[in-house]
C-alpha cells in the first residue's frame, strides 16, 4: 500500500506555526520602529477660531517646540465659524494617517453633541483622543458702566430688569452661552444671549457699551483693558479663586456648585494607528513640561497637566458631556 506523508503530527504543526510567526516578525517593522520613523512630512493643526485669539495663542506656544521634537513643522490651519463645527468636520473627513490634528475645546467635544440635532461629526466615531493640553476657569467680564460690581449685584440687576441684560458669547452652545444659561437656571433670572462668531467680535461690543457682559478667559487682552479701566471683572467661575488674582471672588461663593471652565485638547482622526497616537501623546506631554512652554501658559492663567493620557482625556470628555447635557436638557437647548 502506498504510504502518504502525515500532516497531522502536532509537533510538525507547531514547528510550522513558529516558522510562520518568525517570518511575519522579520518581514514587518515593529510598532516602535514604525512610530519612531513617523512623521516624514509636515503636520496640520486645525484651529477652530480666528488668528490672534486664545486658541491661536495657545497653539503658537507649543507647536514650534513640538514640531522640533517630531522633526517636522506643524502648520496651523484656521477653520472658523459655526461654534467650531466647521473645524471639527474638517478633522472628521481627514485621512487617519496621523498628519492632521485639532486643538479642540469642550464646546467641540462635549457641548455641540448635546445641543445640535444634527452634526457633521461624531466624537466617538470620528475622533481619537491624544492629550489634554491645558485648562482654565472663566470670568464674568462687564462693561464699566454696568451697575454691578459683583455677581450678587449682577443677579439683583437681572432680577430688577428681567430680559434686559445682554451677554455676548462666541456662539450658540459655547461656554459663555452655557454659563449664562446656568446662571438663569440657578437664580431664575432672564437675560438676552447675543452670539458672535468669535471673541474678537465680542470685545468691541463690550468696549462700546453695546453689551453688558460676557463670560471668557482672563486673557492678556482682557486684563489690559481691565487695567486701563475700560472693562471690569465681576467674578471668577472656577471652583477656587484665580491664584494670580485672589482678589476676584468666585460665583460659587454666592451660588455653591456653579463652575464653568474649559480646556484645550489635542485630538486626531479615528483610525489613526495606535503607535502614532502614543508617540504624539508622549511628545506633547514632554513639550508641555518644558519651561519655555509651560511657564508662558501658566503666566496666562492656564493649568498645564503633568501627564495626560488618551484614556484619561476620554473619561474627562465623557464627564463633561454628561454635565453639560444635563444643563442643555433642563434649558431645552437644541439647535438645528
Amino acid at each position: 500500500m502506498e504510504s502518504r506523508p502525515s500532516v497531522s503530527n502536532p509537533i510538525h504543526l507547531w514547528h510550522f506555526f513558529y516558522l510562520l510567526i518568525a517570518l511575519l516578525i522579520t518581514a514587518h517593522p515593529s510598532h516602535k520602529a514604525f512610530a519612531q520613523s513617523f512623521p516624514t512630512r509636515p503636520l496640520r493643526l486645525i484651529l477652530p477660531t480666528e488668528p490672534g485669539g486664545p486658541t491661536d495663542q495657545i497653539a503658537r506656544t507649543f507647536i514650534g517646540k513640538l514640531g522640533q521634537s517630531l522633526g517636522q513643522p506643524i502648520v496651523a490651519e484656521y477653520k472658523i465659524g459655526a461654534n467650531s463645527i466647521i473645524a471639527a468636520q474638517a478633522l472628521a473627513t481627514s485621512q487617519p494617517d496621523g498628519y492632521t490634528y485639532m486643538l479642540a475645546t469642550i464646546p467641540t467635544l462635549a457641548m455641540n453633541p448635546v445641543t445640535y440635532k444634527s452634526l457633521p461629526y461624531n466624537v466617538a466615531r470620528d475622533f481619537s483622543m491624544i492629550a489634554l493640553v491645558c485648562a482654565y476657569d472663566l470670568a464674568f467680564i462687564a462693561r464699566t458702566g454696568l451697575d454691578a460690581n459683583s455677581i450678587a449685584d449682577l443677579i439683583a440687576l437681572a432680577k430688577a430688569k428681567p430680559g434686559q441684560l445682554t451677554y455676548g458669547s462666541t456662539g450658540n452652545g459655547s461656554h459663555a452661552h452655557f454659563g449664562g444659561v446656568m446662571l438663569e437656571q440657578r437664580t431664575g433670572v432672564k437675560m438676552v444671549h447675543v452670539p458672535f462668531k468669535g471673541q474678537a467680535q465680542v470685545l468691541p461690543e463690550l468696549l462700546a457699551n453695546r453689551l453688558d457682559f460676557t463670560i471668557t478667559s482672563l486673557s492678556a487682552t482682557i486684563l489690559s483693558n481691565v487695567n486701563a479701566g475700560k472693562l471690569k471683572v465681576i467674578a471668577s467661575s472656577g471652583q477656587a479663586r484665580f491664584p494670580k488674582h485672589p482678589n476676584i471672588p468666585t460665583v460659587a461663593e454666592v451660588l455653591p456648585g456653579y463652575v464653568n471652565g474649559t480646556s484645550y485638547s489635542l485630538v486626531t482622526r479615528a483610525g489613526t494607528p495606535r503607535p502614532i497616537i502614543l508617540r504624539i501623546n508622549n511628545e506633547i506631554n514632554r513639550t508641555l513640561q518644558s519651561p519655555d512652554v509651560k511657564e508662558p501658559l501658566e503666566a496666562q492663567g492656564y493649568d498645564v497637566p503633568a501627564n495626560s493620557t488618551p484614556e484619561s482625556l476620554a473619561r474627562y470628555i465623557a464627564e463633561e458631556t454628561e454635565r453639560w447635557g444635563k444643563v442643555a436638557r433642563e434649558a431645552n437647548i437644541r439647535f438645528e
